[in-house]
């Protein structure tokens, strides 16, 4: 079903198969944060108007899950950008991304937005099965949606990151898991993502002794103490080898968020592998929801895609 939405009320509508989903949500996120960053405003819809919006559904894990795909109002085969939301594993749809995801899309590319099943109805792994299996879905439908699937981006924000990230470097052949997850971007986006759960930064937050549960925990069912193997199997870091895809971390000022970016930089500089770095020292977390860091959240990413896929960015 193919149709163009009015951004702002696609947003505040949202696509969620969770009730919790509802707490990470933008007017949730801008009331908590515009206290303390007079400088942040919501993001404006404008690029909406020529782009074309559709919602499906894609095979999940557990069951089907939503899926949103943006791209220019044309038929032109375009690269394509998978992009995850975050929200501790527990929190959020892709409603919350559809500004990024419009202005990425104004940029030339198709920007499919999945849900995936959050820590209350499952533990790791079944939301990276869900990313894996939206992203094998939209390959086998690249010629309805005129995307090019082999000049494939991986991206995510916070909990997002982590999963684009871990999906990105494992190629989806996580141990002990089916090779039909198979997945190979080129390009890996890490916004605010965590590349390390068992570092000493993570932990402090991850594992916080003074929590009988945390975001982290809850999803990877159980405290770092209790199944240290599943932390390391989920951190991203350990996936890195010469096939990892050129990445471009955008942060914000809490490096808690981002912690073990360091290491992955230098083992992927080890093997000569591009990636860079942004941070916007004085940004929140969840900065490139508004302004004044989405757009230029958008432009770092897609110059930095441009450039690793050498494409005409007048395409």
């Amino acid at each position: 079903m193919k149709h163009t939405l009015p951004l702002i009320a696609f947003l505040l509508s949202g696509i969620s198969n969770h009730v919790h989903s509802a707490s990470y949500t933008l007017e949730n996120t801008y009331k908590k944060l515009k206290p303390r960053y007079s400088e942040l405003h919501l993001p404006d819809d404008s690029p909406i108007s020529n782009l074309n919006v559709e919602q499906h559904t894609y095979p999940g894990k557990l069951r089907s899950q939503s899926i949103t795909i943006i791209r220019p109002n044309n038929n032109t085969v375009l690269p394509l950008i998978v992009l995850v939301h975050g929200g501790g594993w527990g929190s959020g749809s892709p409603a919350i991304l559809q500004t990024l995801a419009a202005k990425l899309a104004a940029k030339g590319f198709v920007v499919a937005t999945p849900a995936y099943t959050l820590s209350d109805e499952a533990q790791y792994p079944a939301s990276i099965h869900d990313i894996a299996l939206a992203t094998q879905w939209l390959k086998s439908n690249a010629s309805r949606f005129h995307l090019n699937a082999e000049k494939l981006t991986l991206a995510g924000s916070s909990a997002g990151g982590q999963i684009a990230a871990l999906l990105a470097y494992s190629h989806g052949k996580l141990p002990n898991q089916s090779a039909s997850l198979a997945v190979n971007a080129r390009v890996l986006i890490n916004i605010d993502g965590l590349s390390d759960f068992t570092t000493p930064l993570a932990l402090r937050y991850e594992n916080d002794k003074n929590k009988a549960v945390t975001s982290a925990s809850k999803w990877l069912g159980g405290r770092y103490e209790e199944v240290p193997a599943i932390w390391q199997h989920a951190s991203p870091i350990n996936y890195i080898s010469n096939t990892s895809p050129a990445t471009l971390f955008i942060n914000g000022g809490f490096a808690r968020f981002y912690a073990g970016k360091k290491a992955v930089q230098e083992q992927l500089t080890e093997r000569g592998i591009t990636n860079k770095e942004h941070v916007f020292k004085e940004a929140p977390h969840c900065f490139w929801l508004f302004h004044p860091w989405q757009n230029n959240t958008v432009e770092l990413i897609s110059e930095f895609i441009n450039k690793q896929l050498a494409v005409d960015p007048s395409r």
